[in-house]
């Protein structure tokens, strides 16, 4: 195969050390293919290509001269000849693996001063302009004998070089296209055995082939498609042909590497199928013209896609490409510099004049100097190789005396005769590689940090959205460890609402190529909880700029968003709280007084429209009775930063003139201090204030001495009147309740809100209570039981006014009922519950255990040695269910002992029982028992009280599943009662089981695991009910279980 010089040498590269060379010499150069093609020319002289080149006859004899250099070419290793047209030529061969591809072209030089007469009669003969020929010739170069020579012996050994270099090239390309044709004859083999088919299209004669598995793949017979392009094309579906002759020309343009499309093409049956079709253009000439196109259809509709085999082009040239856009110094075989190119004299600040002889070593650091003195030492060198190389770094040293590190490649021109003609040095300043290395091990150490410490996530997602890293800030916000995570989609821990938005951040960042930031989306923690994150992140792309995964970095926003959604609620509450305030409110600026926004009460109070008071202020309205009074009022709250209920008088648009409780204080608003005012009309309450003053004045003489409790109520439930046997039993003082919320001072906390809502109801309907006796608290927190005789109180427009109460103090007869029925109570429970159980358990029930005890003992003494493993775990387990059962019975027992045994109440100072039975209970060393705070000294039973607390402490022991448990014992005063709380941190219990785990025999697992008779939780409870108290359990699976008990405060 006949290769061309374009395909084997880098001209560009050529075409810019020509013109170096050119700079130093003066020798024009050209290098020419055998087609006559220039495919190099630098320095060429206007009298030439201005004169000789365009005048035919001159131009006929420049021909002359080329054919004859060409017919002696070969009879020298270069040829020098005086053209017809009275210069100087020169030439020399390219021979590459023995072709002759290209000459070497030189001239257009004198060798000795010219004869003007000569030049200025062949002016006139051709009719040049003569005065500008003789310029151009003036122009022309004078290179004596001895530098000819010299110029066409680098120009020999360059030809050489280029010649070994290109046959290097032809090597390889040989190489290629056997290994081409090599990979053509095995994916031939594979197409005939797979499901796909190849064709070859001749772009230059339209030849179109198909390979026999192509036919086979769509059912024709090898001559029933032309083999043309058009017939090829004609069995595209209609809708896909436009895309697919699309992709073929955008590749055959050179537009696209290769051709690569999905389509349809019509089988012989009349189906359509789906091929995948690729395809690459494997020739074009020296113009880029596509020559010849191979591809491979591959039948999708049934199988995996083939891969396409490609080939990239390699570089050509890559000596030459080495030398390109580096340092480059030109030295002779003496080392001192001939060529300084201006990548050198930016960096080391030297201009070629201040260089140009001297040794190149004096350019190095002293440490490098004697190295470099060596490579021009001639027994390094092997004569024998027509170049050689050698690769090394040094520091080459600046203007300024500053060091640069550069990476050195010096290549040695010999001759044939083994004689060094020049030393190429070709060098890449490595100086900022060097401290970028350095900086990127510091930054790789710093993000090493940075990942282990930043204040939230750091990940990376590969495009189809799996986690291919996440730092450890994930199992710190989230709970999973990261091989949890990393190699699973993000989909599996993003709430399904957010995965929308995520993907489409993803694929901004993707499509648009830019850094992206600001989405927000719920993650699930380990705990199955939804936590708010907000991310950020930016596409990390290839040395093509193809993104090939994502990076970013996610913090936790959880209480952002809450606070967000608290904001909201509250601008919400405060908003409805304002509107429907019965009260007039209002906000005014504090200089002038004008209102900027009012709630409706006011607009209803106050008769106005909204329009007629934005804006106005309250002297512009006339609203003060007393205007000065503004001022004072305002002066108070500047002076206290509020006011409250502070009595003053408005009038009302229509005139009327009414009271107001006024409280006020400065706020915020639009980033400006203004006045919130509250205003609330008080005038009918003061007229009802009026009335009963007299109907006071009317009862007080005669409730002041009844010995009953005596009160009068307002419309609010506050107290306006008691008397003094009511202070005396409840144990207040006048002044302490006069004027207070009757609920908040005397009804317990349990009933107080239902109490209340009858009594509202009550004044809704103007109608007294229907109940007759309840408890009230004196001010020590004891209970009185009163019996109740209640009247409303009527205005004079019979609306309510309140509640006149009275009451007789029923405690001690309460009392006396309530202990009656307790004994009668207890005693027959007992009857019930004792009868005869304790003489089953004693004697029916354990006497037989015992015996199987004995026996299964016997068993074990003297015939354990005669069972067989499974002959001992039956004996094991029997010996075990005997134990069980005994438990069981003493179980049972106890509690039926709880009630039938009548125990000695005493004061008992829970802090001892509690010791007493953590030091009984042995806790292991994991596990920790707190007592929160100082336990009380009740009335009760000692044992019992014992039983409830070892029970429940034991339950918490016993479950223990963490590696450091936790057991927290406290205890608060309700006043009639203690509530009593034991927490642990254990497994927790499902709260379906709440109600069942206080039913006797219940247990939540298996006896075999946790030996347990499934009564302890039955007897906390029975215990607890015989004080009148109650007992609950509180859990959360996984986190632990709180267990709740009341006792009574005071002995019963």
């Amino acid at each position: 195969m006949r290769y061309h010089l374009n395909e084997i040498l880098d001209i560009p590269v050529l075409q810019k050390l020509m013109e170096n060379f050119h700079d130093i010499s003066g020798m024009v150069a050209a290098i020419v293919d055998l087609d006559g093609a220039i495919l190099l020319a630098v320095g060429w002289q206007d009298i030439c290509t201005k004169f000789h080149r365009v005048c035919p006859q001159t131009e006929c004899r420049c021909r002359q001269s080329d054919q004859y250099l060409k017919e002696h070419l070969h009879e020298k290793p270069y040829i020098v000849y005086k053209c017809l047209n009275g210069l100087m030529d020169c030439a020399v061969p390219i021979i590459v693996d023995n072709h002759h591809l290209g000459t070497f072209f030189s001239g257009q030089f004198l060798p000795e001063p010219p004869n003007e007469e000569f030049f200025r009669q062949q002016a006139r003969k051709f009719g040049f302009d003569e005065s500008a020929y003789i310029d151009a010739l003036r122009r022309v170069p004078i290179i004596t004998e001895d530098n000819v020579e010299a110029t066409m012996a680098f120009y020999s050994q360059l030809a050489q070089i280029l010649s070994t270099m290109g046959l290097q090239r032809i090597n390889q390309l040989k190489a290629e296209e056997a290994a081409a044709r090599e990979s053509e004859e095995r994916l031939n083999l594979i197409l005939e055995s797979s499901n796909s088919g190849s064709w070859d299209w001749n772009l230059e004669i339209g030849a179109f082939c198909y390979s026999t598995s192509w036919h086979k793949m769509l059912g024709y017979s090898p001559n029933e498609i032309s083999p043309t392009f058009q017939a090829w094309k004609s069995l595209i579906y209609n809708d896909d042909r436009p895309t697919v002759i699309k992709r073929i020309s955008d590749h055959i343009q050179g537009i696209t590497p290769q051709y690569e499309v999905e389509y349809r093409v019509l089988t012989k049956s009349g189906d359509y199928k789906w091929i995948q079709g690729r395809g690459k253009v494997v020739a074009r000439d020296n113009n880029n013209r596509a020559l010849r196109m191979i591809g491979i259809a591959t039948d999708i509709s049934k199988s995996k896609l083939a891969e396409s085999v490609s080939k990239q082009e390699r570089n050509l040239n890559a000596a030459l490409l080495d030398n390109a856009g580096n340092l480059i110094i030109v030295c002779n075989q003496k080392g001192q510099i001939l060529r300084f190119n201006q990548l050198c004299e930016q960096i080391t600040g030297f201009s070629f004049n201040d260089v140009n002889g001297s040794y190149v070593w004096d350019m190095l650091a002293p440490e490098d100097m004697t190295y470099a003195k060596h490579l021009f030492d001639k027994p390094l060198i092997n004569w024998d190789s027509p170049g050689l190389k050698r690769k090394f770094e040094n520091h080459l040293l600046t203007k300024d005396s500053k060091r640069q590190l550069i990476s050195w490649t010096t290549t040695f021109l010999v001759d044939e005769l083994g004689s060094t003609n020049y030393v190429i040095c070709s060098g890449t300043d490595i100086t900022q590689q060097r401290i970028m290395e350095k900086r990127l091990r510091e930054s790789e150490a710093e993000l090493r940090i940075m990942f282990e410490n930043v204040n939230g996530v750091i990940y990376s997602l590969s495009p189809d959205g799996r986690f291919t890293f996440v730092s450890p800030g994930w199992t710190e916000l989230l709970g999973h460890e990261i091989a949890e995570v990393e190699n699973h989609s993000f989909e599996l821990f993003v709430h399904p609402d957010d995965i929308h938005q995520c993907r489409s951040f993803m694929g901004k960042i993707f499509d648009s190529g830019k850094p992206q930031k600001g989405v927000e989306y719920r993650v699930k923690h380990l705990d199955g909880t939804w936590r708010w994150h907000t991310s950020s992140g930016a596409a990390v792309k290839d040395m093509a700029g193809n993104p090939i995964y994502y990076v970013g970095i996610a913090t936790d926003i959880t209480e952002r968003k809450q606070m967000e959604i608290n904001l909201q609620e509250s601008e919400i509450k405060f908003s409805k709280a304002f509107n429907s305030n019965p009260d007039s409110i209002t906000i005014s600026n504090i200089g002038e007084g004008n209102y900027v926004e009012v709630n409706d009460a006011f607009l209803q109070c106050f008769g106005y429209e909204h329009y007629e008071v934005i804006g106005h202020s309250t002297l512009e309205l006339n609203i003060w009775l007393v205007p000065s009074e503004r001022n004072h009022i305002l002066n108070q709250i500047q002076a206290t930063g509020k006011i409250y209920n502070y009595e003053t008088k408005f009038r009302m648009k229509s005139g009327e003139i009414r009271t107001f409780l006024l409280s006020a204080d400065i706020m915020d608003f639009g980033g400006k201090p203004h006045l919130l005012s509250v205003a609330k009309d008080i005038t009918e309450r003061k007229h009802i204030e009026e009335a009963l003053q007299e109907s006071e004045r009317r009862f007080r003489e005669t409730l002041e001495n009844v010995k009953l409790v005596t009160a009068i109520l307002d419309d609010k439930i506050r107290i306006t009147f008691c008397n003094d046997f009511l202070l005396e039993l409840l144990g207040w003082k006048r002044e302490e309740v006069i004027g207070r919320d009757w609920f908040d001072i005397f009804v317990p906390p349990e009933v107080r809100e239902r109490d209340r809502h009858i009594i509202n109801k009550s004044l809704e309907r103007r109608t007294a209570p229907t109940y007759g006796e309840s408890e009230i608290m004196t001010k020590s927190g004891e209970r009185k039981i009163v019996l109740w005789n209640n009247t409303i109180l009527l205005n004079p427009d019979n609306s309510s006014a309140g509640f006149a109460i009275i009451g007789e103090d029923i405690t001690e007869r309460r009392a006396a009922e309530t202990r009656s029925r307790e004994l009668l109570q207890e005693l027959e429970s007992t009857n019930l519950e004792l009868k005869d159980f304790a003489y089953i358990v004693s004697h029916d029930l354990k006497a037989p255990l015992r015996g199987i005890r004995s026996l299964a003992d016997w068993l074990y003494a003297d015939y354990i040695d005669k069972f067989d493993e499974n002959g001992k775990q039956q004996l094991s387990m029997l010996m075990n269910r005997v134990d069980r059962m005994h438990k069981l019975l003493e179980g049972i027992l106890s509690y039926s002992r709880i009630s039938a045994k009548k125990e000695l109440r005493k004061q008992v100072n829970l802090n001892e029982i509690i010791s007493d039975v953590i030091e009984i209970l042995a806790p292991p060393d994991n596990i920790s028992i707190i007592i929160e705070n100082e336990m009380p000294t009740l009335v009760l039973g000692q044992t019992r009280t014992e039983q409830i607390f070892e029970n429940l402490i034991s339950n918490s022991i016993k479950y223990m599943d963490k590696p450091h448990g936790e057991i927290r014992i406290s205890c608060e005063n309700q006043g009639s009662y203690w509530l009593f709380k034991i927490a642990d941190n254990g497994p927790g219990i499902d709260a379906k089981y709440f109600d069942k785990i206080f039913t006797i025999f219940q247990t939540l697992k298996p006896r075999d695991e946790f030996e347990s008779t499934g009564i302890g939780l039955t007897i906390v409870k029975k215990i607890v009910e015989l004080y009148n108290g109650t007992v609950w359990v509180d859990s959360q699976l996984g986190e632990g279980t709180t267990f709740y008990f009341t006792l009574p405060s005071w002995a019963q």
